[in-house]
């Protein structure tokens, strides 16, 4: 399952500008930082390696969602509409 059109991290970026009245800018992280960078996003020491590799097979097209024999269902419903009504909803958390 899909959206409408396939979103680069820029476009997300510009969306969620929109949403939340500021600007977000889309930032590539370093390899060799994505460690340090995982750990601090609360994942365990010692366990980011194979969040590493999934993220390498994404990054070169060895992972992709376009496997023979399965179907592929595009959804209607836009980037820019999802992250809009998150933002909104967030906003109504305390």
């Amino acid at each position: 399952m899909a959206g409408p059109e396939q979103y680069s991290p820029n476009d997300i970026a510009r969306a969620l500008s929109t949403a939340l009245g500021r600007t977000v800018e889309a930032v590539a992280v370093p390899r060799e930082k994505w460690t340090e960078f995982f750990i601090g996003q609360g994942m365990p020491e010692g366990r980011t390696e194979p969040r590493a590799e999934m993220v390498d097979g994404f990054n070169s097209g060895w992972i992709h969602f376009g496997v023979s024999g399965t179907e592929h269902i595009k959804g209607k419903t836009s980037l820019t509409s999802v992250i809009a009504k998150l933002a909104e909803n967030g906003s109504q958390e305390v």
